[in-house]
């Protein structure tokens, strides 16, 4: 038997990702698992008749995170200490527990990784000086785990040099998006001049995503494309810092009717958002692998994303690319792109023939159970 910690995923690209592992988990006839998952996974779970079909014997949910919460940390380690797998997988981590169980433990902190100075200059001193010290702190959890798994090479590199991990104990398993959108089998968008065209940034309330830059974007189309009406739609909640400032600025400018907010999505609400959208947009300036990409591939919506190598090294020539930051450009590749049927056309052929290259989810469960199951006969192999 094994444990999948998901108990610190709530929302965005992690939480499909990790939907589509547990589906794999919860269908195989080979491999027994328990589930330690958040309340909010454990709702979306509830729309999903095979992951809703969980035991509760088999289930732990914490309400509250145990980045956060000490009493979620006791849980959770009585909860492996009670059900005693053979080894522990953390899909994203840290755990924030010590397990006295092997332990494979997923690493998503581009932050800790490869982030490099220019990143945190394009930040500023005050936002860059908390994820520097969150990133230290993270790093001593990490330090705790027997083995590790990621998404790219670059993020493999950066466990072994920055955090001095064994690079033998690292595995690296490309990502790639729901399947259920790969499933929906979307046809290419419908362009009216008459009506707006949507344009979705799917992403949290992060500084690196960059959602401000759209009220400048956004100005930038009125004089560039007259003749076309953008809409940009964000997926943050109501409440949210960055939402507002997003907001005020657009005021200013007076482009507040070229900004909806979705509010976040589930992922069993993916499928309409990308039905409902022409292109995609992701400006963001630090990523160690972005589902937002192999989505629009999926769903055969063009994308205009910054120019950086964790955008290329996935999309290929799938996307048109703009300097980091500037509007001007990123306002022209959105111009472009709906302008020239042709160039969509051919953006949409890239990006499936692309995607063709990447990982399945059926792929991904397997090489991450191969890398689980390494972590254990390791763990045993020890005197």
């Amino acid at each position: 038997m094994y444990l999948l910690n998901a108990s610190n995923i709530y929302q965005g690209g992690s939480a499909t990702a990790l939907a589509d592992f547990a589906r794999h988990a919860t269908a195989s006839r080979t491999e027994d698992w328990c589930f330690a998952v958040s309340g909010t996974l454990r709702s979306n779970f509830s729309s999903d008749p095979l992951l809703n079909s969980i035991a509760t014997d088999r289930l732990l949910v914490l309400e509250r995170s145990p980045a956060r919460s000490r009493r979620s940390r006791r849980e959770l380690k009585a909860f492996a200490d009670i059900i005693n797998p053979e080894a522990v997988f953390t899909f994203m981590g840290p755990a924030y527990v010590k397990f006295r169980h092997p332990h494979l433990c997923g690493v998503v902190d581009g932050w800790l990784t490869h982030a490099d100075g220019s990143t945190f200059r394009r930040l500023g001193f005050r936002r860059s000086l908390p994820l520097l010290a969150a990133s230290l702190y993270r790093s001593f959890w990490f330090r705790r785990c027997d083995s590790w798994a990621t998404e790219t090479e670059i993020a493999a590199a950066g466990l072994a040099n920055r955090l001095g991990l064994p690079a033998e104990n690292i595995s690296i398993v490309g990502n790639t998006c729901s399947e259920s959108l790969i499933l929906a089998n979307m046809s290419p968008p419908k362009f009216n001049k008459n009506k707006p065209i949507k344009v979705l940034l799917l992403a949290a309330a992060f500084p690196h995503k960059r959602i401000e830059l759209i009220p400048r974007v956004a100005a930038a189309l009125q004089k560039r494309a007259p003749g076309y009406r953008f809409l940009f739609q964000v997926t943050l909640p109501s409440d949210s810092t960055v939402l507002q400032k997003t907001l005020t600025l657009a005021k200013r400018l007076q482009v507040l009717d070229a900004i909806q907010n979705l509010g976040p999505l589930g992922p069993s609400e993916l499928i309409s958002a990308y039905e409902q959208t022409h292109l995609c947009f992701a400006p963001s300036i630090h990523e160690t692998f972005s589902a937002t990409g192999p989505e629009a591939m999926a769903c055969s919506r063009p994308m205009a994303a910054s120019d950086f190598a964790f955008h290329r090294d996935v999309l290929k020539d799938a996307a048109l690319y703009f300097p980091p930051d500037d509007a001007e450009k990123a306002a022209e590749c959105l111009a472009r792109l709906a302008a020239s049927p042709e160039l969509r056309q051919e953006l949409i052929k890239n990006g499936h023939q692309q995607l063709g290259k990447l990982p399945d989810s059926a792929r991904r469960y397997q090489l991450y159970l191969n890398a689980l199951q390494r972590t254990r006969d390791r763990h045993q192999a020890i005197p």
